[in-house]
């Protein structure tokens, strides 16, 4: 960036009027192109003939707030500060990469400490014995049964390694509960038979699910049942006998498996305690695997990213609070190098649905439209970032400017998954959803006779999928 050379002489001293003049040439050098205050003096002196002592310099940084080294103090500003520019975030990465080990953990501490606080400091016990204790509910049982569930596979080559990105995730556990998520758009329309067909082609594939020892298992057995836990606390009991019953029918019935072993708590919770402990018990479980592997890996963010999205909408946290914990597990993924997968921009997707929540527009824009150009994202997010883009839109300019994102998440939606898919269902009914606040009544009726046929025939692709039924 050049200014404009000023008429003054060489050996006149600067008025205030010449530092206004030179005021964005001289940051641009010093901030964004890091030159050292003794190399901007001799620029300026050479290039511009502006010459001021080094106390004159200062005390002007100092006038216009400008801070060239991260401190401590302004790592831990710059965390809390959701506003935080790109140059004090890429001040902050280089602090970091200059820190000794323990001041990075020290660092990350800060990040994490939303999540970080959610487990007991004494989460390691003796092993899980066969006979559990007498009250099955206590914290520091559930706890160690996580702990001892992590420990035991997060051992080398357990859980399946990415050549680049450390841990990754494969679609099983996902695809397998999607069909809990149809079955709760389902019961919202009073459509039990489909519902109840949803449900049982989940409990049909959960044999084969339960024995993969993936980690994501445990959290997407949780946050299934806590899909109904309050408004159909009869399904999510139905849910936990189901899960419980093809568990006992296992090679590990009547062991000390800790998985097996959480089950039998979360079934003696109920959908009631289900939802009390699930903010303490899935963010503790999260920190455990990020303890066991030591690092913010692609598998931590996924399992983060359905998380926020269950704090949101349970209202088990306050959308600030939510947005503090993700704003924190973003910024030590890309502290930590781990940022450039898909996993973290579904991450930072959620994020921006913390910001909409906490109704910070401007944040929650700013990041959502981060995510359309990286190269990283996968297609298999776009119908979510659209249907994000459109209720952005709505908080912003009311339904009718929304309503072209809600159709292109439909659009995207058949592209990636095919038209009989979940979420097909889900964008449709997103969309059917938008043009009702529009007032466009004629048109979403159209749009929920597409839905229902979706519905119908998406139970129809299930029931042919070749799974053994079993009442």
């Amino acid at each position: 960036m050049e200014a404009p050379r000023t008429t003054r002489g060489r050996l006149g001293v600067p008025s205030a009027k010449d530092w206004d003049h030179y005021r964005e040439v001289i940051t641009e050098l010093y901030i964004k192109r890091n030159m050292s205050l003794s190399r901007l003096m001799s620029h300026m002196r050479l290039e511009y003939g502006f010459r001021a002592t080094e106390k004159m310099y200062k005390l002007r940084f100092t006038e216009w707030n400008l801070k060239k080294n991260m401190t401590r103090g302004r790592s831990a500003a710059c965390i809390l500060d959701p506003e935080v520019n790109l140059t004090n975030l890429d001040k902050l990465k280089e602090y970091y990469r200059r820190q000794p080990e323990n001041k990075r953990r020290e660092l990350l501490e800060t990040l994490l400490q939303s999540l970080i606080g959610e487990t007991p400091i004494n989460s390691t016990a003796p092993p899980v014995s066969l006979t559990p204790p007498a009250d099955l509910l206590t914290q520091e049982y559930r706890f160690h049964l996580l702990n001892t569930y992590v420990r035991g596979s997060s051992e080398v080559n357990r859980w399946p390694r990415d050549a680049k990105s450390g841990f990754k995730n494969e679609d099983n556990v996902p695809a397998w509960c999607s069909s809990v998520m149809s079955a709760s758009l389902a019961l919202r329309e009073e459509k039990e038979g489909e519902a109840t067909r949803f449900l049982q082609h989940f409990i049909k594939q959960s044999h084969q699910q339960l024995l993969r020892q993936d980690p994501l298992i445990f959290t997407f057995v949780y946050t299934s049942v806590l899909f109904f836990a309050t408004s159909r606390p009869g399904v999510a009991r139905w849910l936990l006998n189901s899960l419980n019953d093809v568990s006992e029918s296992l090679p590990w019935a009547g062991s000390s498996h800790p998985l097996r072993l959480l089950l039998q708590v979360m079934l003696q919770l109920g959908p009631t305690g289900i939802v009390t402990h699930a903010k303490s018990t899935i963010l503790a479980y999260i920190n455990m695997i990020y303890e066991a592997l030591g690092k913010v890996y692609p598998i931590i963010q996924d399992m983060m990213s359905d998380t926020i999205w269950r704090l949101l909408r349970y209202k088990l946290m306050s959308p600030e609070e939510v947005a503090t914990l993700g704003r924190g597990l973003v910024l030590a993924a890309e502290l930590q190098n781990q940022h450039r997968c898909k996993d973290h921009i579904n991450l930072k997707m959620q994020l921006a649905d913390a910001y909409l929540e906490s109704g910070k527009y401007i944040e929650a824009r700013r990041t959502a439209e981060e995510i359309k150009d990286v190269e990283y994202k996968s297609e298999r997010m776009m119908p979510s970032l659209y249907m994000l883009l459109s209720r952005i839109d709505e908080a912003e300019r009311g339904a009718e400017g929304a309503i072209e994102s809600a159709l292109r998440s439909v659009v995207m939606s058949m592209e990636v998954f095919g038209k009989w898919s979940d979420w097909t269902v889900n964008s449709l009914d997103f969309y059917y959803k938008v043009l009702k606040r529009a007032g466009r009544v004629d048109e979403a009726m159209r749009v929920v006779q597409d839905r229902d046929l979706a519905i119908e025939k998406l139970c129809d692709k299930l029931e042919d999928s070749g799974i053994t039924v079993s009442d």
